[in-house]
């Protein structure tokens, strides 16, 4: 099963949030971890609104209880990556990764192209009329997303490779390791 959670920042609140979501996924036959990322990623920062401001960090956690494995992509629905796809201004591309569903470079692939990519340019952010995305003074003048990946009783290559950026791989045997 595979949720996605939106949070503005540290607070009991969006930690309650976090944990409750955790609770309520219901675990069944599959991990699709590399099109579910390419789902969030996509609906979340590439086609939505999530990054705001140019001082603003960006992170997207992947928790995975197995290996990369479930349903190929369907290309007619959410194919950001391929090389059909509609032009974006990021200039981020898409592989012969696209049906390799267990484990393989898609993770690795998709997550390293979101940090390395600046995916905001030109324009300002909400808060100030006059404040450049491509500002050298905030994050180096470009929107990336860093992942870090959580394996729940797991340690595997897939997941240490999908970590970019400022994100890590970690580890998590028990309720209170996580």
């Amino acid at each position: 099963n595979a949720t996605d959670v939106d949070i503005d920042g540290p607070s009991v609140a969006n930690q309650n949030h976090i944990t409750s979501s955790i609770n309520n996924v219901v675990a069944y036959s599959g991990t699709p971890t590399t099109q579910r990322y390419l789902e969030v990623v996509q609906s979340k920062y590439l086609s939505g609104s999530a990054i705001k401001y140019r001082c603003q960090k960006n992170y997207v956690v992947v928790m995975s209880d197995g290996e990369a494995n479930g349903p190929a992509f369907n290309l007619s629905t959410n194919n950001f990556f391929y090389s059909g796809a509609p032009t974006y201004s990021n200039g981020i591309s898409y592989p012969t990764w696209r049906n390799d569903q267990n484990g393989g470079p898609g993770l690795e692939y998709l997550s390293s192209q979101v940090y390395n990519q600046d995916l905001k340019q030109g324009g300002t952010d909400q808060d100030t009329p006059s404040g450049s995305w491509d500002d050298p003074l905030f994050n180096s003048g470009k929107q990336n997303i860093s992942t870090f990946t959580i394996g729940f009783g797991l340690t595997n290559a897939y997941l240490t490779r999908g970590a970019q950026g400022e994100g890590k791989a970690l580890s998590a045997y028990s309720a209170s390791q996580l």
